[in-house]
């Protein structure tokens, strides 16, 4: 075992970070639970509003850092609520790709605000410099982690626009 410092630090920062995200990820899903739908659901609904198209059950796993079996699983808990649908590929049949519904969009309307909200009460206490700094940290450290396993990057940089991971806020909800 090593003591080198850095090795130290890595590990230190690594532990907050782990800490941080469960904090705020158990945050996110007590709010969403009140909405009726656990943050895991939640979170495929964002992805398939942030790409603003119907996504291959492999790409949505992907894009959700989680196995294709667990995916499945939540989309069938989706599904049975109707807020997604399965539906073929319109190039390749073999692909069944996962798409909004209206109730799933009208939910999504509902939760969002709310997830924001969320998320910037956590972050609020960092300045709009830290802010950017850890954003782009964080961006460093999940594509080195993609490098690691080998994974193909590009399905991340898809979701984002303009340096951001944001679907568009519903209609009802954008701030004038």
């Amino acid at each position: 075992m090593t003591t080198d410092r850095s090795d130290a630090s890595a590990f230190t920062t690594w532990s907050l970070l782990h800490q941080a995200y469960s904090l705020i990820y158990k945050n996110l899903d007590q709010a969403m639970t009140k909405a009726g739908i656990s943050q895991a659901q939640a979170s495929v609904l964002v992805v398939l509003k942030s790409v603003g198209r119907p996504l291959p059950l492999s790409r949505l796993a992907r894009l959700l850092v989680q196995e294709a079996q667990s995916v499945t699983s939540l989309v069938d808990r989706l599904e049975s609520r109707a807020l997604v649908r399965r539906v073929p590929d319109g190039r390749d049949r073999r692909v069944i790709n996962v798409q909004l519904t209206a109730e799933g969009e009208s939910l999504f309307g509902l939760i969002y605000p709310e997830a924001r909200q969320e998320i910037s009460d956590v972050f609020a206490t960092l300045s709009q410099r830290e802010l950017h700094s850890l954003t782009e940290s964080l961006r460093k450290l999940r594509n080195r982690g993609a490098d690691v396993l080998k994974l193909n990057r590009a399905p991340f940089d898809e979701v984002e626009h303009d340096g951001r991971f944001e679907p568009e806020e519903p209609q009802a909800t954008k701030r004038r």
